[in-house]
C-alpha cells in the first residue's frame, strides 16, 4: 500500500512511499490497517505533462499549470518577472521580451513604439544642449578674450560652487 504525500501549503505531489502498518489498531481490529500521515493520501496522482503538476484539492488531485521559474515579461513595463507560484499565468505577462526599451506591447506582441522612441531622442537631444552650454559657459572666458589663467579661475570657482552646493544638499537632508 501507498501513501501520497504533498507539500503542506502549496499541496503538490511531493513523493509517494510505503504505507506503515499501525499495529494496535491492526491488533484492535483484527486486520492490517495502515497509517496514513497528514497531507498524505491513499489515491495516486494523476500523470502530468511538461509545465504541469498535480495538486491536491478539496480532496482529490487535480493538474495545473506550472511554470515556476520561468521568465515572463510585464507587458506594462517589460520588466522581467520570475514565477514562484503555481497555476495560470498572468495575461499582463508575455512569454517573450522586448527586443529594446523601445518596445511597447500591442496585446499579441511588441512593438516598436515611435513616441518612446522620440522621447528617448527629445531627452538625448536635451542632454547635448545642457553639456554644450556648460562647456560654452566653461570656455566663455577665452572666448572673450581671456587667457588660460582666467579660464582656470573660472573653472576653479566652479568646482568649488558644486562642492558647497553638494554640501548644502547634504545638510539639508541630514547626510553630512
Amino acid at each position: 500500500m501507498k501513501n501520497y504525500n504533498y507539500h503542506p501549503v502549496t499541496h503538490e505531489f511531493i513523493n509517494a512511499t510505503d504505507a506503515r502498518l499501525d499495529p494496535l489498531e491492526s491488533k484492535i481490529q483484527g486486520q492490517s490497517v495502515y497509517l496514513l500521515p497528514s497531507n498524505a493520501t491513499r489515491g495516486a496522482p494523476p500523470e502530468v505533462g511538461e509545465k504541469e503538476i498535480a495538486v491536491f484539492v478539496n480532496g482529490k488531485w487535480e493538474i495545473k499549470p506550472d511554470h515556476r521559474g520561468t521568465t515572463y515579461y510585464d507587458t506594462q513595463t517589460g520588466e522581467p518577472i520570475i514565477i514562484d507560484t503555481i497555476g495560470e499565468i498572468n495575461e499582463t505577462l508575455a512569454d517573450t521580451p522586448p527586443s529594446s526599451a523601445f518596445d511597447e506591447w500591442d496585446g499579441e506582441k511588441w512593438v516598436k513604439s515611435l513616441s518612446k522612441m522620440k522621447d528617448a531622442k527629445k531627452t538625448e537631444i536635451q542632454n547635448d544642449r545642457a553639456d554644450a552650454e556648460r562647456l560654452f559657459n566653461l570656455l566663455k572666458p577665452l572666448i572673450d578674450g581671456g587667457n588660460a589663467a582666467d579660464l582656470e579661475s573660472s573653472l576653479i570657482a566652479q568646482a568649488d560652487a558644486a562642492k558647497n552646493e553638494e554640501e548644502l544638499e547634504a545638510v539639508k537632508w541630514g547626510n553630512l
